[in-house]
């Protein structure tokens, strides 16, 4: 986990160590992000009344990515979430898309034709917030079948069928239980109900 947390001078943001408090980045931003998983959204002030285009660092203040790029008329022409299993996700006046962070290449621009559902990438798929089905991020489609309800959960998904029954599916979709009557989640414990009799799973993370 990222240790860094966000300072501020009054009027521009950087970032420190935490709990030692050294400055890593001194204040320079005038908006910037807390880190999710290494990396932050950041923007500096390109003139005396404008913000240039939000970008993307780490840890060190490397740039990842400049989302000048995506040649948008205004910087805050662009949404940008938090940064989860090495995806960013954005939103524009387009559409959705997710910056892919891969420390052995450069950032990549990837197009999504859904609505992600919590603004997120999950591993290697994203939910389809309106249809409730996956995507694949590395066929560009719709897989698989769709459901009434699609609940992610630590490494784990659990879904609603049509037909209202329960089924936990793990990253790769595969059933890793189905034909329950009903699935709760306690932080990281699963209550679940199957033919009348509820038992509870302890889910290590």
């Amino acid at each position: 986990a990222c240790d860094m947390v966000k300072i501020t001078d009054g009027t521009k943001y950087g970032y420190a160590k935490y709990p030692s408090g050294e400055i890593i980045i001194e204040p320079i931003f005038v908006t910037a992000s807390s880190f999710s998983e290494g990396v932050a959204v950041v923007a500096s002030k390109a003139e005396e009344t404008f913000m240039s285009h939000y970008k993307l660092i780490d840890a060190s203040g490397c740039e990842l990515f400049d989302f000048a790029s995506l040649n948008l008329s205004l910087p805050q022409d662009v949404t940008v979430f938090d940064h989860h299993d090495s995806f960013s996700v954005y939103k524009t006046k387009e559409g959705y898309g997710a910056i892919k962070i891969n420390n052995e290449a450069p950032a990549e621009n990837v197009l999504l034709s859904v609505v992600p559902q919590n603004a997120r990438v999950y591993d290697k798929y994203v939910i389809d917030k309106e249809l409730k089905k996956f995507y694949s991020l590395s066929e560009e489609k719709l897989i698989g079948e769709q459901f009434l309800n699609i609940e992610p959960f630590l490494n784990f998904f659990i879904v609603q069928n049509l037909d209202e029954t329960y089924a936990i599916l793990n990253q790769n979709l595969e059933v890793i239980i189905s034909n329950c009557e009903n699935i709760e989640t306690y932080n990281n414990t699963l209550k679940i109900k199957k033919n009348g009799l509820f038992s509870l799973y302890k889910v290590e993370e």
